[in-house]
């Protein structure tokens, strides 16, 4: 620590200067860091959340965001975010939406606590354990449940009578 009481990542940022830190972080870790880092200037729980949701991204699709920085960047100048529903059909939209919201572009954009990073993830949860319901769209009525997400509107034409073709 410095006399002025600042933590230990500002007392390393003003002896080694920015680069030197940021060169000390593993390669492995580049594709999950914020488009911002390595600014500490105040930013370092919103900087935590966009790697919660870069590492979310990771568990939930098998795959990094990105390769490297260049790519990570690129892709959040597209489109601002990581979005896990863009390669993979499996993301619900509860999850999609947590990634998002932890990884925008502008930190001021971001989830702002990790509380409410863990709300949103208790409603991914949630989601994803509800049971299972089936019902056979042959036999469904208005406002029966075919699967999860998918529900009867409206029954729009009806078939031959049972035992007719």
């Amino acid at each position: 620590r410095t006399s002025s009481g600042s933590g230990a990542t500002e007392h390393l940022e003003a002896v080694l200067g920015k680069r030197a830190l940021a060169a000390h972080v593993e390669k492995t870790a580049v594709p999950y860091l914020a488009p911002e880092f390595p600014d500490y200037t105040g930013r370092a729980a919103l900087q935590d959340l966009f790697g919660l949701g870069a590492l979310t991204y990771l568990i939930f699709t098998g795959r990094p965001p990105a390769r490297d920085r260049a790519e990570l960047s690129q892709t959040i100048q597209e489109h601002d975010c990581l979005t896990p529903a863009a390669v993979s059909d499996d993301v619900v939209p509860q999850l999609d939406t947590l990634v998002r919201e932890a990884t925008q572009r502008s930190p001021g954009d971001r989830l702002a606590t990790v509380r409410e990073f863990l709300r949103m993830l208790d409603e991914v949860e949630e989601r994803l354990t509800l049971p299972e319901v089936t019902t056979d769209p042959l036999q469904a009525r208005t406002g029966d449940e075919i699967t999860p997400g998918w529900e009867v509107s409206e029954i729009l034409v009806r078939g031959p009578p049972p035992g007719r073709c």
